[in-house]
């Protein structure tokens, strides 16, 4: 097991490397094994370096209370983590559904790859949730989670936005429609 402080906060995980070894239950590591193998994929799709995968009860956004701003997934990379080796995602497990899951696991490699590709595109990321509506980083890879999950699962981009996310489609649908076509895009 690999542990790493992030903000003051321990976060345990497992290295692909680490799991033959793991002292986890079956499912548990079928779990990380799974997500590794999406991961893998992604990362062949974005011809990316495959990063280190954490998973979190709850992620919420510095300085929010414990009721709002749920995160579904964040990037901590090793420019931003004193003693982080490589990229790190930790995504939520709260309100967990496998498809929303695999779109985080997707949103949150895209922002790894505009980190490689594209680093002007999220030098100042978004402050909370309603900057994000409009921030070209968060379009970009919500566009990005909205297409992989529409293949993914054998979807329509429709069905895989409302999945990928349901707050924009429900109180913000002008957002929601440049997500679908910054997915579309992505074809």
């Amino acid at each position: 097991m690999s542990e790493i402080y992030i903000e003051g906060q321990k976060v345990t995980y497992y290295k692909p490397e680490e799991l033959p070894m793991a002292n986890l239950s079956f499912n548990d590591k079928d779990f990380y094994e799974d997500c590794y193998a999406v991961s893998d994929h992604i990362c062949t799709q974005l011809n990316i370096q495959n990063p280190d995968i954490a998973f979190s009860g709850k992620l919420r956004r510095k300085g929010t209370n414990e009721n709002e701003s749920i995160l579904g997934g964040y990037l901590w990379i090793p420019e931003d983590v004193p003693g982080l080796k490589k990229p790190l995602i930790i995504v939520s497990l709260e309100n967990y559904a496998l498809n929303r899951f695999i779109g985080s696991l997707a949103h949150e490699h895209r922002h790894l790859w505009q980190h490689i590709y594209e680093p002007a595109m999220n030098k100042h990321p978004a402050a909370g949730f309603r900057e994000s509506l409009a921030h070209p980083a968060e379009i970009d890879a919500d566009g990005y989670a909205i297409w992989y999950v529409s293949n993914y699962f054998g979807i329509s981009i429709e069905k895989a936005a409302e999945i990928v996310c349901p707050e924009e489609k429900r109180a913000y649908p002008e957002a929601f429609k440049i997500r679908i076509l910054k997915s579309e895009k992505i074809k």
